[in-house]
């Protein structure tokens, strides 16, 4: 590793981050409603939300967009939604029937996507400027082959940073490390 980054602590770059700016600390207590955690999470695009209690003075979860769906997944079934549409005449049903793109959930105009041949550093000028953690890779033919993530950069920044920040992302992508499973 970089000895310049080796030396470096959690406090240092936080202060290298929030240079210049009020730093503000987003969590919610461990009393406050689904409803109120999740919009949070989307006000401030963030992809963890510490969970913290007053009782205890100590951050007691990270609420994660991955636990709130698992939860919605397992409590929200047909079943139960039918049952209490038909109970309260409501609409809770029809809703998760709807589409994402009726419902406006997700990026369907002005789609940021990278091609093979773009090189790494605008992919991370784009990421940072959009505030996104992936992009979409197309073919030539505007077809769909591969997502490019924050972990690809995490992954490239372990290597000779300046090399790599010139490389395309096709390379970048052909560059991932083999996992095997056991």
């Amino acid at each position: 590793m970089n000895e310049q980054y080796a030396s470096q602590t959690i406090g240092n770059w936080l202060n290298y981050a929030t240079e210049g700016q009020e730093w503000v600390w987003r969590h919610v207590e461990a009393d406050t409603s689904l409803y109120d955690s999740c919009r949070v999470l989307a006000d401030h695009s963030l992809h963890y939300l510490p969970v913290y209690s007053r009782e205890s003075n100590m951050v007691v979860q990270m609420l994660t967009h991955v636990k709130v769906l698992g939860f919605l997944r397992e409590n929200l079934t047909t079943e139960k939604l039918m049952k209490k549409a038909v109970e309260n005449g409501s609409s809770e049903y029809k809703l998760l029937q709807s589409t994402l793109d009726r419902l406006g959930i997700g990026t369907f105009k002005d789609l940021a996507v990278l091609e093979f041949s773009t090189p790494v550093v605008d992919c991370l000028q784009t990421m940072a400027r959009r505030r996104l953690t992936e992009l979409p890779v197309i073919d030539s033919e505007g077809k769909f082959v591969d997502v490019f993530s924050r972990h690809d950069v995490f992954e490239l920044s372990k290597r000779d940073r300046e090399a790599n920040s010139k490389m395309s992302v096709i390379e970048a992508i052909r560059k991932r490390p083999i996992v095997s499973l056991p």
